[in-house]
């Protein structure tokens, strides 16, 4: 990886397994996604809080290829930490996903108008949101 702000994988660095955090505040939730993300070949790190998830991005030299986050959460709501990582140049290229129950129109766009690639209601497909997160995987090494 590269020692500039944003971090880019180079082809050699591209086979390695991707890597998905996990930021929800329902425990059993956080543990079947991790539980479903590694039978379909990812690793994962998981926190329960915003707050929990920025030590983690600022503490770790590996930042994830994804970012699935809960709209409710103690603290730091969802939405206001995408902004914040949208906003911070070293996590900017990171795609959130967000994950919520609140399924008015205007909830789904204030997760968008935050930077959120995507917008996945709660309960979720296991299968619909594994292919989700491959899909935000693709299209940000397409992009790289």
């Amino acid at each position: 990886m590269n020692t500039g702000n944003q971090e880019k994988r180079t082809d050699k660095e591209f086979d390695e397994i991707p890597h998905v955090l996990i930021i929800d505040d329902e425990v059993d939730a956080v543990e079947l996604l991790s539980l479903i993300l590694s039978k379909n070949g990812f690793t994962t790190e998981r926190t329960y809080k915003a707050d929990e998830a920025r030590i983690l991005l600022e503490k770790t030299k590996r930042l994830p290829d994804v970012i699935v986050l809960d709209v409710k959460l103690p603290g730091t709501d969802g939405i206001t930490f995408c902004k914040e990582l949208q906003s911070t140049p070293r996590y900017s290229e990171i795609p959130v996903i967000l994950v919520s129950a609140m399924c008015f129109e205007n909830d789904i766009d204030q997760g968008f108008a935050a930077g959120a690639k995507d917008y996945i209601l709660k309960p979720w497909s296991n299968l619909d949101l594994v292919e989700r997160i491959k899909r935000q995987v693709a299209v940000k090494y397409s992009a790289n």
